[in-house]
This record gives C-alpha cells, structure tokens and sequence, in this order.
C-alpha cells in the first residue's frame, strides 16, 4: 500500500494513533476515579476528549488521506471521483469539510473555557466546580452552534478534492474562495490566542504568590504547562494566519513556497492541540500518573518511581480548589 511508503502519513499517524490510545487510557482513568478526582479540571479533560477524538477522526477525511495520496495512490480512484460538484460528492464531503472549520472554531473556544476556568479556579477558588461543569456544557453548545452561522455557507455550497500536479496529492477544496473562508476564523483565532496567554500568565503569576517559596516544584510545573499550552496555541495562530495571508495575495513564488510548508507544518501543529492534553496531564500530574499504572499489573512495579512519587502543579490547583470548597460544605 502506497500510504505506508510515505513517510509523513506513517510518522503522524504512527504517533497520532498512539497518542488517540493514550489520550483514551486516561480518559478511562478519569472516569473511572471520578468520586476521588473530584475536580471540575478533570472532568473537563473528558469533554475536551470527546472532542477531539471527532476532530482526529475527521481530519483523515478532510486532511491526512488526500495530501498523502498520489495521483496513482491507493485511494486515487476515490478522490478522482469526488473531484467535481455532483449530489455523489456533495453530500459526504460538504459535511466533513463543514466540520472541518466547525471543529477549528469548537477546538479554539473550548481551549479558551480551559484557560478561563483555570483562571477562575486560582483567583476565584470559592466558585462552585457545578457551576463551572455547566457553564462547560454551555460553552459546548455555543462554540457548536455559533459557528455555524460561518460555516454553513460551506454546507450549502459545493466541496470536492482537487488534485495538485506540483505537490502530487490532493486537498478538499469548495466553491467558496479559499480567502472567504479565513475571513472570521483568522481573527478569531488570533484573538482568543493573545487572550489565553494573558489569563495563562495572570495564572502563573497569582499561584506563584500563593505557593510562596516553599514548593518550587508546583511553581515550575506551572510555569511549564502555561509555556507549553501558549507555544501551541501562539504557534497554530501563526499558521493560521500565515495561511489566510497567501490565500488572500497572489500566488508569487515566495506564497508559493509558503504555502507548501504551511501544509507541510499544519498537520503537525494540528496533532500539537489535539493529543497534547493527556501529555499534558500525565506530565503535571502524580495523581493521574498513579492511577494509570495502577490499572496495568505490570505498570504497578514503578508507583515507587520518583516521578510518581513528586506533585504536581495541576493536582495541587485542584486540591487548593478542593480544599476551599470543603470548607464551605
């Protein structure tokens, strides 16, 4: 199969499955310890992956499959017959490419509840975690429905695959311009970026004052998972922003070259949001970690590992959170 020849497609699939798998072992972790992990962080991780587990799921459809098949590709044949506007075409790719951009706008806005909600939790620790998981749902549905008042004009017009001669692969495309459809994602994006690096920095800077000098480790924990989360976001933005830029000016060889290493980088910074948040917690999270290998008999061997042992800046928000709460009950 001409797929697995191509280096691109196995490396990120290879480290996307496995990250999908990963991603679902401490969902199932979460729900699992839900009467102990009584925070609203965690059970806002399960949400974010019903989420992105849709977007990873659709992105072969929209992205991985045609930029990685050749004109005499496997699934070639496929693609050719879903080259031009017809009711075979319409109906199936018009929804995936729809989602496409509806999962951008959902991915953004729930990335921002996070940051929102962990503002909350350390500079206003009172407030209810009901409250917060309702107000999620909320976001939820709104980040669903709002959107959708942009990316139905892309359901009601035509998207097909169109094949490209310089790159050997194909890309879904519609009949709408490819400028028109940045025309309210692009600004949103880079908006909602610049506002989750500020609550994420407010963030640090209040649970440093809190923690004082007594646990540096919580601080550096913080400091590294509000690094990790801003580079992510920050660098999304930019190809976004990168990608409206050339779409919107004339092709000259410079937006030429561009482009290609923007669809070179996109998939890549895309996996970067989707299957960064189990890492994410497993890294800044001894509580999490412990239940993880605590479910594998073979696993249980390293509980004793320093790294399972030492705390973590997400699990101590949450018990600072926690504790509060205890004492209004």
């Amino acid at each position: 199969m001409d797929l697995l020849q191509n280096p691109k497609f196995v490396i990120t699939t290879t480290y996307g499955v496995f990250g999908m798998l990963l991603y679902t072992w401490v969902s199932v972790v979460v729900l699992i310890n839900r009467f102990l992990l009584k925070s609203s962080f965690f059970k806002l991780f399960v949400i974010g992956y019903i989420i992105n587990d849709a977007i990873y799921a659709n992105s072969f459809i929209t992205l991985r499959l045609p930029q990685s098949t050749g004109i005499n590709g496997t699934l070639a044949e496929f693609f050719k017959n879903h080259d031009s506007c017809s009711k075979k075409a319409q109906y199936r790719i018009n929804i995936s490419h729809t989602l496409h951009y509806q999962f951008a706008y959902i991915q953004y806005i729930f990335n921002f509840y996070l940051c929102l909600h962990r503002f909350i939790a350390i500079y206003f620790p009172l407030a209810k975690s009901k409250v917060c998981i309702a107000a999620a749902w909320i976001i939820v549905f709104v980040s669903f429905i709002l959107p959708l008042l942009d990316t139905k004009r892309i359901l009601s017009n035509c998207s097909y695959y169109q094949y490209s001669e310089k790159n050997d692969s194909f890309r879904i495309v519609s009949t709408i311009e490819r400028k028109e459809l940045y025309t309210y994602l692009t600004p949103l994006l880079i908006c909602i970026t610049v506002i989750n690096i500020i609550l994420n920095t407010l963030s640090f800077l209040k649970m440093n004052r809190i923690v004082g000098n007594r646990q540096n480790m919580p601080k550096s924990n913080l400091l590294k998972l509000t690094i990790c989360i801003a580079m992510i976001d920050a660098f999304l933005a930019i190809l976004g922003f990168l990608n409206a830029y050339v779409v919107t000016n004339n092709a000259s060889e410079t937006h030429i070259m561009m482009a290609h290493w923007i669809s070179v980088l996109t998939p890549f910074a895309s996996d970067a949001l989707t299957l960064s948040p189990p890492i994410l917690l497993l890294t800044f999270s001894r509580s999490i970690r412990r239940s993880c290998i605590d479910m594998i008999p073979f696993l249980r061997r390293f509980n004793r590992h320093p790294w399972f042992a030492s705390p973590g800046s997400i699990i101590f928000a949450a018990k600072f959170n926690n504790r509060v709460q205890n004492l209004q009950n």
